[in-house]
């Protein structure tokens, strides 16, 4: 099972005002990514492209956050985390654009040669450890420990949950009015901070969580289900979520459900961005658009897709 960050007994609760808080904290660290529409069905679908943010993914944002939040408080580096690559990517590039001291990620042995790639060109201690994220967790929730290093989770902690909530606060500057966003999913902090903005400002806004049937750990969670955790395309949704996650509440209580795709589905979802928008996302982020391609969907428009990241092996490297 995924853990509580070690600083989370320093950290705040989570709230619209702490996620305005890392909007102002991050906006001149990160890029402000721009918002594509395209056509499926005649309909238009909204692309808000994290994956072309400077590290390839929306994590940087959560990263950013925390390293700020934590070193106000006095807080201080060498950092650890677990990551599936792109969280220990943002934790990397934040760390060096912050000034904030080194960082040890543990990631699985499976991890994409891309992300591998990122985090070595950023000078992360990387270190393979688990065959799956809940082992890579255990081994960098040990060393912590025993090394007495503060240890920042990928979405068990309220600034990540904030900076990545920033997200939304951008979608709204630049979709007036979405009728529906989906959102991928895996410990569900961008999806529990962005429903909090995007609730507390559209109050009818209908938000979708999705995952692949491969990694359904959230949607269990939320339902009572027992489905398994087998390997996955999406291997950036991976991972368990424990039972008092800080995320869980504000999904309960925010989100309109999870959605579910299967793999043959974000596959071709992934080469379709590819192929028909020239955009290079990983299968992570694919299953936002898997969701509106592949799932009958009632509402009225504006849909709004967000594309979290880039970092994969399944297209030729750019």
């Amino acid at each position: 099972m995924r853990a509580v960050a070690h600083c989370s007994a320093q950290s705040p609760p989570v709230t619209v005002e702490l996620i305005r808080w890392a909007a102002e904290v991050i906006g001149a660290h990160v890029r402000r990514t721009p918002v594509r529409v395209c056509e499926l069905d005649g309909r238009p679908v909204y692309l808000k492209l994290e994956n072309r943010q400077e590290t390839g993914s929306f994590k940087v944002r959560g990263a950013l956050a925390a390293l700020a939040g934590y070193r106000e408080r006095g807080i201080k580096g060498p950092w650890v985390t677990a990551s599936a690559g792109n969280h220990g990517i943002g934790l990397a590039y934040a760390a060096r654009h912050l000034g904030a001291g080194p960082v040890v990620v543990f990631v699985p042995s499976g991890t994409p040669q891309a992300k591998l790639r990122r985090l070595q060109a950023l000078g992360a201690e990387v270190r393979l450890e688990g065959a799956d994220f809940p082992q890579t967790e255990r081994a960098a929730r040990a060393f912590a420990a025993t090394s007495g290093l503060p240890y920042i989770s990928a979405y068990n902690d309220p600034f990540v949950i904030a900076g990545q909530g920033t997200v939304a606060v951008e979608l709204l500057e630049e979709i007036a009015d979405p009728a529906m966003v989906f959102i991928p999913a895996g410990g569900g902090g961008l999806l529990g901070g962005s429903a909090l903005w995007l609730r507390s400002h559209r109050p009818r806004i209908r938000i979708w969580g999705v995952q692949s049937t491969h990694t359904p750990s959230l949607y269990n969670a939320l339902y009572g289900t027992h489905l398994p955790e087998r390997t996955t395309l999406a291997e950036g949704l991976a991972g368990g979520i424990e039972e008092n996650a800080l995320t869980l509440p504000l999904i309960r209580e925010l989100v309109d459900g999870i959605c579910l795709v299967n793999e043959p589905e974000i596959w071709d979802s992934v080469y379709w961005a590819h192929r028909r928008l020239g955009e290079r996302i990983e299968a992570s982020a694919a299953v936002a658009l898997a969701a509106v391609r592949f799932r009958s969907w009632s509402e009225p428009g504006p849909w709004v897709a967000i594309i979290t990241g880039a970092n994969t092996d399944l297209l030729p490297a750019q």
